[in-house]
């Protein structure tokens, strides 16, 4: 059976203080099965260090958070011709947070993590919502780049642009992901 809500976010890499970009598809047929009475997205940003493998004590540190109601039961409609209802989401991440990153080993483990997580809430105390997380990779922006890389922008460098794109497995059985590199190579 398909699913009352699709998220819909581009696989790409953002930047701090960069905008998160997405949209939200409702398909009334199906939300009217699922009860729901409202739909949010929220951003979250987290930093989390846990002193070993095996210890079920972890502190977690907020980074971000962010989040919006996108629609209401009685709020928007589809078109006339659709039975899907479109809602887009925009987020701003702020300037000053951290990159994404995953480390664990003996010594414990330590990540920064950023999500998008949708939410449809059913009404009444004990329904349990319907929740999707869609991981979003981060990365500080590189402001002395374009100082540094100046010169090399003029008439005597010549640069030629590779890319490469191929399909490996997640682990040894899991599903299949695409990898892309993109490399800039100096022509003498």
């Amino acid at each position: 059976m398909p699913s009352a809500i699709q998220v819909v976010l581009p696989r790409t890499t953002y930047c701090s203080g960069s905008s998160v970009e997405g949209e939200v598809r409702l398909n009334f047929r199906h939300l009217q099965e699922n009860r729901f009475e409202r739909v949010q997205v929220t951003l979250r940003g987290r930093a989390l260090v846990c002193e070993d493998e095996d210890s079920t004590e972890r502190e977690t540190v907020p980074l971000a958070e962010l989040s919006r109601v996108l629609w209401t039961y009685g709020s928007q409609y589809p078109p006339p011709d659709s039975d899907i209802l479109r809602l887009f989401f925009s987020f701003q991440l702020p300037d000053d947070i951290p990159p994404s990153f995953l480390d664990s080993g003996s010594g414990g483990a330590s990540a920064v993590l950023y999500s998008i997580t949708t939410t449809g809430v059913r009404p009444g105390a004990l329904a349990k919502p319907w929740k999707q997380y869609t991981p979003i990779m981060v990365v500080s922006r590189d402001e002395a780049s374009s100082i540094l890389t100046q010169p090399l922008h003029s008439p005597d460098f010549t640069w030629r642009t590779e890319h490469k794109e191929k399909k490996v497995r997640k682990g040894l059985w899991g599903d299949y992901a695409t990898v892309k590199i993109e490399v800039c190579l100096r022509l003498r």
